[in-house]
């Protein structure tokens, strides 16, 4: 009988059933070029992300994540600047997305989530309580509880949380994710070591800063860009002797601004430079790109 497939799902006949077809892989040059051409609604739909999770003391966590993912996925270039329109409809999907994962994100969140959360903070644990020699042991023991970690961050972020937007069944979600991190163990165990990394030592702007990116190629992955569909890109994707003479010339560049300002204002310039830094390297990637 003759069927369609959409979104993860069978339409047939009226009902529906699951498929086994994975979503389509994460693909982070597919997310930086979508990142560059609406940097502006996603970077304020960001901060509302986490102004939403801090003033309800972070009890939206779970469905806040989804709806991120679920507002970048329909989000569309930015025909200014600052388009205004485009803020605001992407803040207003991050809303509607609120919304429709709310039920099924804590489902996901507390099979998923919260455990992994716990996984990572027991080595902590021993020296929060005590400052004595023994309990620096037993926490440095502990510590092997971070590779399961590193697997469950990478498969719950990179496989679960894509199939829960695209879905929008928690416990379907969880199995997903199991199946396609066995699949591909130490590449998920890679991708949860890029994820949680900041956080034994908090430094919390790293995991906004190195891993928004990351996060932003998988919202997008399971869905085609309407935007880039009909544009031509040919040539995109290639490496070339120059794109990789420009990409050191980048990096080289990076790295210089980064060390002047920590040489000149020490950890406070450190971050204007990186914050530089990435500013001028969106605005070179952009032009490249195109």
């Amino acid at each position: 009988m003759p069927g369609i497939i959409w979104n993860g799902y069978l339409f047939l006949n009226g009902g529906q059933k699951m498929v086994t077809e994975p979503l389509a892989e994460p693909s982070l040059q597919k997310g930086w070029e979508i990142f560059t051409s609406r940097p502006i609604s996603l970077v304020f739909s960001l901060i509302f992300a986490v102004v939403i999770c801090v003033f309800s003391f972070f009890l939206l966590t779970f469905p806040v994540i989804a709806a991120y993912g679920y507002a970048i996925k329909h989000s569309r270039r930015e025909e200014y600047f600052i388009d205004l329109n485009a803020i605001f409809r992407t803040i207003s999907l991050l809303s509607r997305g609120i919304k429709i994962y709310f039920g099924q994100s804590y489902v996901f969140g507390f099979l998923g989530i919260l455990p992994t959360a716990i996984l990572l903070f027991i080595p902590v644990v021993p020296i929060m309580i005590s400052t004595n020699q023994e309990a620096f042991i037993v926490s440095l023991v502990l510590e092997i509880l971070w590779i399961p970690t590193f697997f469950l961050a990478g498969a719950f972020m990179f496989y679960g949380y894509p199939h829960l937007v695209a879905t929008n069944k928690g416990r379907d979600s969880i199995r997903y994710a199991f199946s396609m991190g066995k699949s591909k163990l130490l590449a998920t165990m890679g991708k949860g070591f890029l994820i949680i990394f900041p956080f034994p030592g908090w430094i919390i702007h790293f995991f906004m800063i190195f891993s928004y990116p990351i996060l932003a190629s998988w919202a997008i992955a399971s869905t085609d860009d309407p935007v880039r569909t009909h544009e031509d890109t040919r040539g995109r994707g290639e490496v070339t002797f120059a794109k990789l003479f420009l990409t050191l010339l980048l990096a080289g560049a990076m790295f210089c601004i980064i060390y002047f300002f920590a040489w000149w204002w020490g950890g406070v310039g450190f971050f204007i430079g990186l914050g530089l830094s990435l500013f001028l390297a969106i605005i070179f990637t952009s032009r490249i790109s195109r």
